[in-house]
């Protein structure tokens, strides 16, 4: 359960890190690659699914390896980036 939740965090912070990227500097993208648009829509279903509350828990617990990058576990860092990206697509 774990190390599943350590591979998932990790491919989200990647996601995350790619899409904030892209929204600060080629914005258009997210409305017009396809493959962003996949990775964008992977990052909303983590997010509104629960997984990441789970996700979330087992950091509050204590859980995960320290040397994780855990910056998509911040309470606000994804929600306020999705607000941003859905006021920049039409």
């Amino acid at each position: 359960m774990i190390q599943e939740a350590t591979a998932r965090i990790r491919q989200m912070e990647q996601y995350f890190d790619l899409l904030q990227n892209i929204a600060d500097f080629n914005p258009d993208a997210l409305r017009d690659d396809l493959s962003i648009r996949t990775i964008l829509q992977m990052l909303i279903q983590y997010y509104e699914s629960g997984q990441w509350l789970r996700d979330y828990a087992l950091d509050e617990q204590g859980l995960l390896p320290d040397n994780l990058k855990r910056g998509i576990l911040a309470q606000d860092s994804v929600y306020d980036f999705l607000y941003r990206i859905r006021e920049q697509l039409p």
